[in-house]
């Protein structure tokens, strides 16, 4: 379909909608040229600057404005598919951003075989095999990976993360974007809380300071050419253009008699289409082409059942995140079968074998790695804040946790000075706001002395 036969269909189905009594704030689409060509058509302009940049274009029969929305998630997807692609970009510091530190990321953390508390794995690298997954996307681009890469630049310091700045400040600026223009919560915190008008100084300054950071970004290479005049300019624009439209149609939301009291910024995704599209395909044996009457049968049948229940691999994600414990050992089982100690058969056995005298040497051997012991006391503080949240005595919660938990002032966690476990705490007083439990000195030898078991036995 054509630009222009799909603006003629729009314009249509605004009328329809008017007459039908409906207030129409937006249309949102993807980042294909046809979209862009259509919402051209309909009076929107893209431009290599938020200024001069028209976002919205009039009501064929009412009187007011609806505003063009491009897809958060897949602008999130093009934007790792655009770095991904060129290797590198340059910002306007003249810093450089690379996707080499995330393949460096991935290797340090496959060779030590734990993560610095992010999900980043080589699924996530070689993404050109689930490039329409959302979750790879925004697990590769968050903050989690940003505080990895940052700690092992700034506190380890190894050179193959030496000048990360660039990178990490594209990551976080990229994901707090993407939180506050996907707010699904009303109650949600930090960014992830939805547009209110009480804070609208707080978030449209950063949503224009976002516009104008990726209007920024060049190539990297001798033409140091503007990314948004690049091939791989879709997801500035797309981003741009909803920043804008956000902003404007807020204005419209937050004014008049049936004002709104907040936005939700996740009503504006296509993820509520694609997740209608999933169940019918699902009631059909997974036909994407299903004929009229499989089709009204289907509608009916998810009408009748009242709900909505997208598949787990489908590409965008479902409306309610389903939680699990991460540590088994925390269920309560029915049956304890009980420990069977085994008899020994032989009773003339010398006292140590050689397996014996082997395992001994690998417990008795040097502590683990600066990278591997700042994680492990990560876990150790998860742990910990598990086990706090079960037990009632006051004092085996003061024997888990340290003593700087409850001695810490004016919430200044990242000036404490712990001078019995700094190597292994470094990780986590980087990363601490506030909410991370910081384990005891005993804790943390038991947790270092079970990994050594587990990789003797492993």
């Amino acid at each position: 379909m054509t630009g222009k036969m799909q603006a003629k269909l729009v314009q249509e189905a605004l009328i329809m909608a008017a007459e039908a009594g409906l207030r129409v704030y937006s249309v949102t689409a993807d980042g294909t040229s046809v979209n862009f060509t259509m919402f051209s058509e309909l009076g929107c302009k893209f431009t290599t600057s938020y200024e001069s940049m028209i976002t919205k274009f009039k009501h064929p029969t009412q009187n007011y404005f609806v505003y063009a929305i491009l897809d958060p998630c897949h602008m999130l997807k093009l934007a790792r598919n655009a770095l991904g692609h060129l290797g590198s970009i340059v910002d306007c510091e003249n810093n450089i951003i690379t996707w080499k530190l995330f393949s460096s990321l991935n290797k340090i953390q496959e060779c030590e075989g734990f993560k610095l508390a992010n999900k980043f794995s080589s699924r996530h690298l070689q993404f050109l095999m689930h490039k329409m997954n959302v979750q790879l996307a925004a697990q590769t681009l968050s903050s989690s990976v940003a505080d990895a890469i940052e700690f092992l630049d700034k506190s380890m310091k190894l050179k193959e993360f030496q000048n990360s700045i660039g990178t990490v400040k594209f990551i976080r600026i990229v994901d707090r974007l993407f939180d506050i223009l996907n707010s699904r919560n009303p109650i949600a915190k930090g960014f992830k809380q939805p547009l209110r008008p009480q804070s609208r100084n707080t978030w449209e300054e950063i949503l224009k300071h976002s516009a104008e950071y990726l209007l920024s970004l060049k190539t990297h290479d001798s033409t140091n050419q503007l990314l948004v005049t690049h091939q791989r300019k879709t997801f500035i624009t797309g981003f741009v253009t909803t920043i804008k439209s956000t902003i404007d149609m807020t204005t419209a939301m937050f004014s008049g008699e049936n004002a709104f009291k907040y936005l939700l910024t996740y009503r504006f995704s296509q993820d509520h289409i694609e997740l209608l599209f999933s169940c019918i395909r699902a009631r059909g044996g997974w036909n994407n082409n299903p004929n009229c009457l499989q089709l009204k049968y289907a509608m009916r049948k998810m009408l009748l059942r009242n709900t909505i229940t997208a598949s787990k691999n489908a590409n965008c994600l479902t409306f309610s995140d389903s939680t699990t414990t991460i540590i088994p050992f925390f269920h309560s089982q029915k049956h304890k079968a009980p420990l069977k100690e085994t008899p020994t058969d032989n009773l003339d056995e010398p006292e140590s074998s050689p397996e014996e005298d082997l395992l001994c040497s690998h417990l008795n051997s040097p502590g683990t790695s600066e990278f591997l012991s700042n994680i492990l006391f990560y876990i150790s503080g998860y742990i910990v804040f598990k086990l706090v949240k079960k037990l009632s005595c006051e004092l085996c919660k003061r024997c888990l946790l340290s003593h700087f938990n409850s001695e810490t002032s004016y919430h200044d966690y990242c000036a404490m000075n712990y001078s019995q476990i700094a190597p292994a705490s470094t990780f986590t007083l980087f990363v601490n706001n506030g909410g991370l439990k910081i384990p005891s000195q005993s804790v943390y030898n038991i947790i270092e002395f079970a990994e050594k078991l587990f990789k003797v036995n492993v």
